[in-house]
């Protein structure tokens, strides 16, 4: 038996076809999507609405993660990563983490620098874990507009395969 009272979850995904990148979207009401004059537009039982127009969901800061699939750099040999960079235009203080198998999630802030446009900035990893696989992580702090163009990882080879 199903009960009305049950909360409604919406979940839709997007896949980029030309790097199989998967994003998923939750809670948008939205049952169908199109382009009109270079503008997306998003259809649900509240009528029509822009997306990307807006900087908040009435009034509330719009929280973003990006995450990376499991890397292990073509190599079955554990990696440290001492080296990250990212590319992209960032509007305030972003948080970046590193998820490995064996080392498990740290954290590192990528204060915001006071520039608005593209530009590449090091995230301040430190020595750390070492792992076979690497995963990749950025997400906005305060609803901050950010967009990132490519991460540049640059990992040390290690000569063990177990810890």
């Amino acid at each position: 038996v199903l009960s009305s009272a049950l909360a409604a979850t919406y979940r839709a995904w997007a896949l980029n076809t030309r790097n199989a990148a998967l994003t998923e979207y939750t809670n948008f009401t939205f049952n169908s999507f199109t382009t009109f004059n270079g503008v997306v537009l998003a259809a649900g039982p509240s009528g029509v609405v822009t997306l990307g127009a807006q900087g908040a969901d009435n009034d509330t800061a719009i929280s973003s993660r990006w995450r990376t699939g499991k890397e292990s750099f073509q190599s079955s040999l554990h990696k440290r990563v001492p080296r990250i960079y990212t590319s992209g235009a960032f509007a305030g203080d972003m948080l970046f983490r590193t998820i490995t198998t064996e080392g498990g999630t740290r954290t590192y802030a990528l204060p915001f620098n006071g520039v608005t446009g593209v530009q590449q900035r090091r995230v301040p990893v430190g020595k750390g874990p070492k792992s076979r696989l690497w995963q990749f992580e950025g997400e906005n702090v305060a609803g901050s507009d950010f967009s990132v163009n490519d991460i540049l990882v640059l990992p040390t080879t290690l000569s063990r395969r177990v810890q």
